[in-house]
């Protein structure tokens, strides 16, 4: 929609003012004041007619020169951020009456954010998205019309595009989404040789590993092993083998998010003639495995000990009441013997 001779801009009216006809509500001022009297701006009838009073009809007029502007530059953000997709409209309108909407292409469905008529068209979004983004509507009034997406997944990485759908505008921009975390370094002795082992989990994109001295050169070291979680984060770790006292550091980086994590370790002369830990190691296998050997029967016999009393309990009274018996039944034989005797004394005085 255009006018020969027309175009959006700064027009001087006969009081000598100065109105910016990049704004709709620039145009709805010079035709109030027209309509006043007050001020004659320098547009012919035609040019008049063209536009129309109707403000509707001055927004549509304006958006219609105005371009849709994404950065150029990716928008690069951590797991867990809160971060802006800027896009605003160049000159700047009012946006708030248009629809906007914001989609992410090879998304099922695409539309991020829909916003008609003031409001947002929640049952028409991907799901993922859902409460998790928003359009600065206090800064539409002046053409912004940026995205906010609150707590950024690793899945949000890749290309988004902001539609102005009732212009048929639209522009671009990429989102780049990392995960870092802080190295730790692990020490151990192998065959006599220092080896260090630095361990880094929960990264996104693939960092790589590097060793340096402390002189910051870097060092040989073996290859990186990287292993892949459910959950898409990159693990990766590296050993190096030292042979002298010095500092030495761990450096996980990731060029594409411009991140970086160190930790540094110390190795002294002292370490250097510790006692290897393998042979700790084989001496201590057998004598825990004693140690272990010893409280099993330990504990067994106490069992068994337990099992065993009351039967032994039993035995001893039994025991107890057969010897009881047998003294009982001595005594009785004795007084019979002593009855018979005293029988027997009792005849030999009768006789005499």
């Amino acid at each position: 929609m255009s006018e020969p001779g027309f175009k959006p801009g700064t027009y001087l009216l006969d009081l000598e003012e100065e109105v910016d006809f990049s704004s709709a509500d620039s145009f709805l001022f010079v035709f109030m004041k027209r309509e006043e009297g007050s001020a004659l701006p320098l547009l012919t009838l035609k040019q008049k007619q063209h536009i129309g009073f109707k403000t509707r009809e001055l927004i549509s007029f304006t958006a219609a020169q105005s371009d849709l502007i994404c950065s150029n530059k990716p928008t690069v953000a951590q797991a867990g951020d809160d971060i802006i997709l800027p896009c605003h409209l160049e000159p700047a309108i009012n946006a708030n009456s248009e629809i906007v909407s914001w989609t992410k292409p090879g998304s099922q469905p695409e539309y991020i954010h829909f916003h008609q008529n003031g409001q947002l068209m929640y049952y028409i979004l991907h799901p993922s998205y859902v409460l998790r983004t928003k359009l600065l509507v206090e800064e539409m009034t002046s053409g912004n019309i940026s995205l906010k997406i609150s707590s950024v997944k690793i899945s949000d990485a890749g290309l988004y595009i902001c539609n102005l759908e009732s212009k048929s505008k639209q522009a671009s921009i990429f989102l780049t989404v990392g995960a870092v975390s802080t190295p730790f370094i692990k020490v151990q002795k192998q065959n006599g040789n220092v080896v260090l082992q630095c361990k880094s989990e929960g990264w996104y994109p693939e960092p790589e590993v590097l060793w340096l001295d402390g002189e910051g050169n870097l060092l040989s070291a073996g290859p990186t092993e990287t292993v892949t979680g459910p959950d898409d984060l990159y693990t990766v770790s590296s050993n190096v083998t030292v042979e002298n006292n010095n500092n030495f550091t761990c450096r996980v980086q990731q060029k594409e998010i411009n991140q970086l994590r160190e930790t540094c370790f110390h190795v002294s002369d002292d370490f250097l003639k510790e006692p290897s830990y393998h042979v700790w190691v084989m001496v201590g296998v057998p004598v825990a495995t004693l140690a272990i050997i010893i409280i099993a029967l330990i504990t067994y016999r106490i069992k068994n000990w337990k099992s065993v009393k009351p039967n032994i309990n039993m035995f001893s009274r039994d025991k107890k009441l057969t010897r009881q018996k047998k003294e009982l039944e001595s005594s009785q034989k004795e007084t019979v013997e002593e009855r018979k005797s005293r029988e027997l004394l009792t005849e030999v005085v009768e006789t005499e």
